[in-house]
């Protein structure tokens, strides 16, 4: 997209285009005149200086390009360069010139847009002019009159209009972010991004950024995206009667997971929108957002619970709350209810929000194209795959088999079957003899059941 910027002399064109091509993906053309260079002015930066003989060869006697004399001496406009860039749809071009170019331009090229940046009062204006051309009174009449000039055909433009130069162009890259929906800055322009940037850049289809909201949702506040609770949750196994079979349950041993255990462990369920889901005291379960993000090589995201929720005592993130360059999935959500009672949350309400990051520059090596992403294309499933760390896949290849937690195990079973045996015979038999000796026995081995239990508590608590 071409953006012609014109104006009176001394309104800041050239320095709003400036900042605007240094600090965003913006670019431009430069342009020729045959007038000679002011202080500060640098050959190629600001203008090409060329002779009129030059200019005449270049342009084919100014039939080529885009020329004018608009003080009647010298020669101002661009070259062929200009309809190249009008027609690269994959660009932001912005230029400035004279208005009679900038009609010229639009002419031929109806899509270009046309700005006028103007003083919002005159004599501020003039003013400048007569600063700057001090020396020259001839000069001053003469920019003055250019002036009115330009705003005679200011109909043709979209006006934008301020007495200072850091303020026009503020306004000037708001204007273009709204026309292209989103103006990327360059990548030393890091920081996280505000609410309309948000927007442009949701609506934007160059950014390389994607969200897919879920449906009849898309809140966008300050400098955060909200996120909706899916309906999807992964429950750990023994919910009920979980502080008494604490004691008798083995711990999750990283080393020697798998798939298969995981999914035992973490159990899917699907939640109603309406009834919701009873969240114990203390309990903690998986679930991910319903929207799926997208999120480019040269950015990262943060999420965070929503203050509403942690103002209740429930936990929405712990320590995985960074969105990598390059995610391309739903958001994972750890909940848990951190209060002494029982909680209903449900599916499709606001739990959570991500802020987004410009990188200084992009990641060399984005989540999407790792070639071994754990959770990428995992069809939702958001269930830990730390089993696929080469830590613990070197951990199972080297376990042992059995051990002392198996030997335990397997001599409390035994023994306590023994044991039971044991109160079945001395309660059933009639020998005088036999009796005292199997109630002996009984003792003995419930003796050493509970010693193995003990055993096995305390061996517990250590490996955790």
């Amino acid at each position: 997209m071409l953006f012609v910027i014109a104006g009176p002399s001394c309104v800041g064109k050239s320095y709003a285009i400036g900042e605007i091509v240094h600090n965003f993906r913006a670019r431009t053309v430069v342009p020729f005149t045959t007038r000679l260079p002011r202080d500060g002015e640098a050959e190629g930066v600001h203008y090409h200086f060329r002779s009129e003989q030059e200019l005449r060869r270049l342009s084919a006697a100014f039939t080529n390009g885009y020329w004018v004399q608009p003080f009647g001496v010298d020669w101002y406009g661009y070259t062929s360069a200009v309809d190249a860039a009008a027609h690269d749809h994959d660009n932001v071009f912005i230029i400035h010139a004279y208005s009679e170019i900038a009609l010229r331009i639009r002419e031929r090229y109806p899509d270009s847009v046309l700005v006028l940046l103007d003083f919002e009062r005159s004599l501020i204006g003039e003013a400048r002019i007569r600063e700057r051309f001090a020396e020259s009174p001839d000069k001053i009449e003469e920019r003055l009159k250019h002036a009115e000039h330009e705003r005679a055909v200011s109909e043709h433009f979209h006006v934008i209009k301020d007495d200072d130069e850091l303020r026009i162009t503020d306004k000037l890259r708001r204007y273009i972010e709204e026309k292209v929906r989103y103006l990327a800055p360059r990548i030393y322009q890091a920081g996280p991004l505000s609410d309309t940037q948000l927007l442009r850049l949701i609506e934007s289809n160059r950014s390389g950024f994607h969200l897919k909201y879920a449906p009849g949702q898309q809140n966008v506040s300050g400098w955060t995206i909200d996120l909706t609770l899916s309906n999807r949750l992964y429950i750990p196994t023994g919910r009920f009667f979980r502080r008494i079979r604490r004691l008798f349950r083995r711990p999750l041993d990283l080393a020697r997971i798998d798939d298969v255990k995981m999914q035992r462990h973490f159990v899917e369920r699907r939640v109603s929108t309406t009834k919701g889901f009873v969240l114990l005291s203390d309990e903690f379960v998986l679930a991910s957002s319903n929207e799926e993000l997208t999120i480019p090589s040269d950015m990262a995201g943060l999420v965070t619970g929503r203050s509403s929720y942690s103002r209740l005592g429930i936990s929405v993130e712990f320590s995985q709350n960074i969105l990598q360059p390059g995610h391309q999935d739903v958001v994972a959500l750890q909940i848990k209810n951190n209060l002494p009672f029982d909680v209903v949350i449900y599916p499709d309400s606001r739990i959570a929000q991500v802020a987004l990051f410009r990188l200084t520059g992009p990641s060399s090596a984005p989540y999407s194209q790792n070639r071994q992403p754990k959770y990428l294309g995992s069809n939702r499933d958001i269930r830990s795959r730390i089993f696929a760390d080469e830590f613990f896949v070197k951990k199972r290849e080297t376990a042992q088999r059995g051990g002392l937690a198996d030997a335990l195990d397997i001599a409390q079973i035994s023994v306590a079957v023994i044991s039971l045996l044991f109160a079945i015979i001395t309660g059933f038999t009639i020998n005088l003899w036999l009796a005292p000796i199997f109630g002996i026995l009984t003792i003995v081995s419930v003796g050493t059941l509970v010693s193995l239990f003990v055993a096995n508590i305390f061996r517990r608590r250590g490996s955790r």
